[in-house]
């Protein structure tokens, strides 16, 4: 029975213990934090050696000091809008390809037996 007890004791203890973990971690308040260590990649592109640096989102390569600050309201605001508008140029782009592609199909589909086209399915065999 002791061995039951104690690790009931044991148990309770722990979640007391998580209890005021989490009641600590519910009060503190996060604190935006003007400047991060970037995430540094090293790679050999043509014989050389490139060193690349990623920040989080919302945070911005500083390379005088080689950290990532944060950014402003306004270049957020900035790169959201070309963002959206690469988006938009790339969305025009695909859908001008897809119609092109459907009008070579439909030339193709009509071609099919006249005498001018020669490709693999013309109709004969040889």
């Amino acid at each position: 029975m002791e061995d039951i007890l104690g690790q009931e004791v044991i148990a309770r203890s722990c979640m007391t213990k998580s209890r005021e973990l989490l009641e600590m971690l519910e009060s503190f308040e996060l604190h935006h934090v003007d400047e991060l260590m970037p995430q540094k990649t090293v790679s050999f592109e043509g014989g050389q050696r490139k060193t690349k640096y990623k920040c989080p989102q919302g945070y911005k390569f500083d390379p005088d000091t080689k950290t990532c600050r944060r950014m402003s309201i306004f270049e957020i605001r900035d790169h959201e809008r070309s963002n959206n508008q690469g988006a938009d140029t790339m969305r025009g782009r695909r859908s001008g390809s897809i119609i092109q592609r459907a009008i070579t199909m439909m030339k193709r589909k009509n071609q099919i037996g006249t005498s001018g086209f020669t490709g693999p399915t013309s109709g004969k065999r040889t």
